[in-house]
């Protein structure tokens, strides 16, 4: 029996180069008393002089500062850009960047449309029926303004204004998903996060504990979620394996909001996904397993720059070719040019005739420079490799037993097998979603 690997011990066979460190921090700098609905009051009734409680002046303040943007804008000949839905906003801040002419500059400003917790005031009656304003917390769609800067020290930032008006590894990677579809269980999470989960009593732990395969056109990425935080994996492009936390509270995790608290709050992120790569398992490695593959039926560049065609083991002459290998496996003295020819034509259903001397000394090299087999030294003779014979055996059997009965099954529609059964029944379940969701042809 093969014992599943963590995916780290995998990661560790393969890994030229790693890379740790916070990929991006959004700082918020606000003022404490005007978190929360009473310090919302006192402001109106301190700075504003109001004496009845409501948000309606903050939209003059709000004017008043869309204007001091514009204006801005308009002195340093700023571009403003209206993100679309859906628009990535670091796309549009690269194209900038890449016209970027000098050290450091304001790149653009960029609007867009956000729900974001805000503070509104509403209608309320008392005992008596008598109306008054109430001012109370909610959310809402409100414009925000996002500065995107280059500074010659710090690099690419932007700061957002909220105002209150209206993304041979991948085969690697999808096996790891295919084996740990249960990670977002919550004895997983307790493990990936390192604290108490509790699912009963008066205090259980909040938040939905979930997997998610979320895919993007045909890049997959997997989602474990862990109160208002996520660790993402995904194959970053086409390149590296890339494992990331987003921390949105670090009140999740017992720790403060204030700059300092950073060294503390790196350390969960960056224990949290070693963490994940020590939980994940996988059973067996892909890698090693695609990297054999590819060295069968990829061509081979020769020393002095020769190209040599691979064994796609699907072609039928390469099928014979491994097939007739087979018969010679045991032979101690191996086996001849000739020997190879006669097998090799009878597999074919052809003379030995038609196989012209050219042809086989083609295949022979072949078959020895995608190390099937080898010479024996001082000789004319050839004899089976230990790993040719396996990959043979196996591809062989794969094209004859496998791929070929299934795909027989498939077409088959008297007396159907199993495999076409559930093919029918998979279509039709996909036909029924497609006129459910009004997306049939």
């Amino acid at each position: 029996m093969t014992l599943p690997r963590t995916v780290a011990d995998v990661l560790s066979d393969h890994v030229r180069f790693e890379v740790e460190c916070i990929d991006r921090m959004y700082l918020n700098v606000y003022i404490p008393q005007l978190q929360f609905a009473q310090g919302i009051v006192g402001y109106l009734n301190r700075q504003l002089g109001m004496r009845v409680a409501s948000t309606a002046p903050l939209g003059a303040i709000t004017d008043r500062f869309v204007t001091a943007i514009r204006r801005f804008a308009a002195d340093r000949e700023i571009p403003i850009v209206d993100f679309a839905r859906g628009q990535r906003k670091d796309d549009v801040m690269h194209e900038h960047l890449a016209r970027l002419t000098g050290d450091e500059r304001v790149l653009f400003i960029g609007r867009a449309q956000e729900k974001v917790p805000l503070f509104r005031t509403e209608k309320r009656r008392d005992r008596e029926g008598k109306t008054y304003p109430w001012i109370v917390k909610t959310t809402g769609l409100v414009n925000q303004f996002y500065v995107y800067c280059v500074d010659a020290d710090f690099g690419p930032f932007f700061l957002t204004h909220t105002l209150d008006r209206p993304l041979s590894g991948r085969v690697f990677f999808e096996q790891v998903i295919r084996d740990n579809l249960d990670l977002g269980r919550p004895d997983q999470v307790s493990l990936i996060f390192d604290r108490e989960l509790r699912r009963g009593g008066k205090r259980p732990t909040p938040g939905r504990f979930r997997t998610r395969v979320i895919t993007a056109n045909v890049v997959p990425s997997l989602h474990v979620d862990y109160k208002h935080a996520t660790i993402k994996q995904c194959h970053k492009e086409n390149q590296a394996l890339r494992t990331e936390t987003t921390i949105n509270d670090t009140r999740d995790f017992g720790i403060g909001k204030r700059l300092i608290n950073l060294p503390a709050l790196r350390q969960v992120g960056f224990k949290a996904n070693r963490r994940l790569l020590d939980v994940q398992t996988i059973s067996h490695d892909p890698i090693n397993g695609h990297t054999a593959l590819t060295a069968i039926t990829d061509p081979v560049i020769t020393t002095t720059g020769r190209r040599v065609a691979g064994m796609r083991f699907t072609d039928p002459r390469v099928d014979a070719l491994l097939t007739a290998i087979l018969v010679f496996r045991l032979l101690p003295d191996g086996f001849t040019n000739r020997d190879l020819h006669e097998h090799l034509a009878l597999l074919l259903g052809r003379h030995p005739s038609t196989i012209t001397s050219g042809q086989m000394s083609y295949d022979l090299r072949r078959l020895r420079l995608h190390g099937i087999i080898e010479r024996i030294p001082g000789s004319h003779r050839y004899q089976v490799t230990l790993h040719g014979r396996r990959h043979a055996m196996f591809l062989t059997r794969l094209h004859h037993r496998v791929i070929t009965t299934g795909l027989d099954d498939l077409a088959r529609t008297d007396d159907p097998p199993a495999l076409r059964q559930a093919a029918d029944t998979y279509d039709s379940a996909l036909d029924r979603l497609l006129r459910q969701a009004g997306l049939a042809a």
